[in-house]
């Protein structure tokens, strides 16, 4: 992406006995959502004043949504923290950065001392970008040497990235958002695109104003289902099923790209072995949408020669197994490796791919290399120096869920707030048990009223950093402004 700057605000002639200030304006990235929008940042007396869309980004060709119009009042909010803070006699009190580092530290080395590395964690979440997110779990497994490290997502988890590793081989949606605009058929499943993310679902019916069919699985009724030509709305829980019977369908009416899946797959007799006894009515029955419907869903997809698959992958109604479905729907009929085609793991959360890239990740290093790999291991101990953890850490929910089995001491959270945002677990009980409890964030959250120490983070504007959109599109969000300098403490 390039860029326009007009460099630092210059004055202009008086105007009516007033000081007017030419605004500059930086090309960036929106980091609200998954969508990684482009758009300008204007800028005037070191604040952000206002936003407008880019043209020519492809993602969002001149379009943002209400959010991103508003994503860069953050930076502005009187509420943000501005100083580090120490708990001092049950109270968080402002302090020095030399002072937390200096604290944190200590803590960090008596707890390592007395019981061990593993007792210590460190959370972040996908707000974060690459860069501070590639440091946070180097410092954790080199610095600290505990294998428990994890992005903290609320309802999302690691189960797309699991099953497109093992299935498709690229832990990652498979198309770009705006091949959705060369789509013939356009399936969505599980998301409110009206609401989540608007851009997206922008290219979803323009991309059915322009005769492609759209079809909605989802359990609930929502905007972009009211525009569907084919609405399946199941009983929660039961897509796994639903995708079976269409799967079914494809194999009994011959729609499937036999040529493809002799080129590029494996445990197709498997599958057909595990669909051959699936009974359409049954199916339709225990799912509450009918038989005519599953099989025009099935055929509406098999007859395409562009279709792709949306989906949410919040784990409320998104498991390991319907995923596979999902994805098996895709082999089965060659809707990969085409534009236009593939399967798209949606997610509000603007880095989940990024953060998980880039190693936040109990299992993985960065680069998806597994952690209990003796040559994947060896590689980054030569790189930096140091041994690392030989066996995978905890994940999130065990770590804020079960604090005596995971022998948790302390936790490091960076930008994320699981007292307010995860629905596992018992995160204010957890911290509420901890010797350290360490919280990077913008503002006094849940979480960092429970934290020990409380170091301020910059806001959207004031870093250049890179984030990893739901297209795996690496993009630059750049610094526009200088991160306000806080009060120094008596």
């Amino acid at each position: 992406m390039g860029r326009v700057d007009h460099g630092e605000p210059e004055k202009l002639p008086k105007t009516q006995g007033k000081l007017r200030l030419r605004m500059a304006a930086q090309l960036t990235t929106c980091t609200f959502c998954g969508a990684g929008c482009g758009l300008y940042l204007e800028t005037a007396g070191g604040r952000i004043t206002g936003v407008y869309p880019s043209m020519s980004h492809p993602t969002n060709v001149g379009r943002i949504c209400v959010r991103g119009w508003n994503v860069h009042e953050v930076a502005s909010s009187p509420d943000r923290l501005r100083a580090p803070l120490i708990r001092r006699n049950g109270e968080l009190t402002p302090a020095t950065w030399g002072e937390a580092y200096d604290y944190i530290a200590e803590r960090i080395q008596a707890i390592r001392a007395e019981s061990g590395p593993e007792a210590l964690a460190f959370l972040n979440s996908p707000r974060c970008s690459n860069e501070e997110t590639y440091l946070l779990q180097k410092l954790a497994r080199a610095v600290v040497g505990t294998p428990n490290v994890d992005h903290g997502t609320g309802v999302y988890s690691h189960n797309s990235i699991e099953v497109f590793r093992d299935m498709i081989g690229v832990p990652a949606t498979t198309n770009s958002v705006g091949e959705l605009g060369q789509s013939d058929v356009v399936v969505v499943d599980g998301v409110d695109l009206g609401r989540q993310l608007p851009t997206i679902g922008g290219w979803v019916i323009r991309a059915k104003l322009r005769g492609a069919r759209l079809i909605v699985i989802d359990s609930r009724r929502h905007r972009v289902a009211e525009s569907a030509d084919l609405f399946l709305q199941h009983r929660p829980g039961t897509d796994t099923l639903l995708y079976g019977a269409m799967a079914k369908v494809l194999v009994d009416r011959g729609l499937r790209d036999l040529a493809f899946i002799r080129a590029h797959c494996r445990g197709y007799e498997a599958l057909l072995e595990r669909i051959k006894d699936y009974d359409l009515v049954g199916v339709a029955a225990a799912c509450g949408v009918s038989a005519e419907q599953i099989e025009s869903a099935a055929l509406v997809y098999g007859q395409a020669q562009r279709a792709a698959i949306l989906y949410s992958t919040g784990i409320e109604s998104r498991d390991e197994a319907s995923i596979q479905s999902i994805v098996n729907l895709a082999l089965l009929t060659g809707n990969l490796g085409r534009e236009g085609s593939g399967v798209y793991a949606l997610t509000e959360h603007n880095n989940l791919q990024g953060v998980c890239d880039v190693g936040m990740h109990p299992n993985f290093l960065p680069g998806y290399q597994p952690v209990e790999d003796r040559e994947a291991r060896g590689r980054f101990e030569r790189l930096w120096n140091t041994r690392l953890p030989e066996r995978a850490g905890c994940d999130a929910r065990a770590l804020l869920g079960n604090r005596a089995a995971t022998r948790l001491r302390g936790l490091w959270l960076c930008r994320y707030d699981p007292v307010s945002t995860s629905f596992f677990g018992d995160a204010r009980r957890t911290l509420e048990q901890l010797d350290l409890v360490v919280v990077q964030h913008l503002f006094l959250t849940g979480t960092a009223q429970h934290a020990h120490v409380v170091l301020p983070t910059t806001a959207f504007g004031e870093e250049e950093v890179t984030f990893t959109s739901t297209d795996r599109r690496i993009q630059l969000a750049r610094r526009v402004i200088d991160p306000p300098a806080g009060p120094t403490p008596a």
